[in-house]
């Protein structure tokens, strides 16, 4: 399986997968390149420098050669923006269209539990994100590096699972977490399919 964020040249052009990012959108319109279905850019090989700027400055990869993904284990995220998505560490993680129309979660976040919504007026609306505690899967592990990961990090608001890693503490206390938040599901489940009483023929 190749990882989320990819670079290939294919002759004299350059294809990129990646996340999406208004700067990298706002760089690949600048540097001329051409999006294609179902989630690739092209760009002139002439370019390629530039390309790689971007990728670097967003994820800390390039994707020309395979890298360690990880997941993210965010708590208590929130925030609001009026009139656009909101993102976290460069990953998009919710976008609202207007009243009226679905919330929609990026690609690859998890949520646990908490929530996300079209806020504000019909004019005025906003994308919401309320005290989300979720998993960002497919985050380069060299990206955990930037300023804002290692904040988080230090707060105790994120944890950082590597696939094949010994289990730390950290990451026991977010399996704990889960497995709580899903018996306490269960547990409000039952109580109302008990309530609920079968009808009498």
């Amino acid at each position: 399986m190749e990882n989320a964020i990819n670079l290939k040249m294919l002759g004299r052009k350059i294809k990129v997968v990646s996340f999406k990012h208004p700067e990298f959108l706002e760089r690949a319109h600048e540097l001329h390149g051409t999006f294609r279905e179902p989630a690739a850019w092209y760009f002139d090989d002439i370019y390629l420098d530039e390309v790689r700027a971007i990728l670097m400055k967003l994820w800390r990869v390039t994707g020309e050669r395979a890298y360690e993904e990880c997941t993210l284990y965010v708590r208590n995220f929130s925030a609001e923006v009026e009139q656009g998505p909101v993102y976290l560490f460069n990953r998009l993680i919710a976008q609202s269209y207007g009243h009226g129309k679905r919330s929609q979660l990026g690609e690859g976040i998890n949520v646990i539990f908490g929530r996300y919504r079209v806020g504000g007026s019909m004019r005025h609306w906003r994308t919401d994100v309320i005290d989300m505690t979720m998993e960002i899967e497919r985050f380069p592990f060299a990206a955990t590096a930037m300023p804002e990961v290692q904040q988080a990090i230090a707060a105790g608001q994120c944890v950082v699972e590597r696939e094949g890693a010994d289990r730390t503490p950290e990451i026991i206390q977010v399996e704990i977490e889960k497995c709580t938040f899903n018996l306490n599901k269960l547990n409000r489940e039952l109580l109302i399919r008990r309530e609920i009483k079968p009808l009498v023929a």
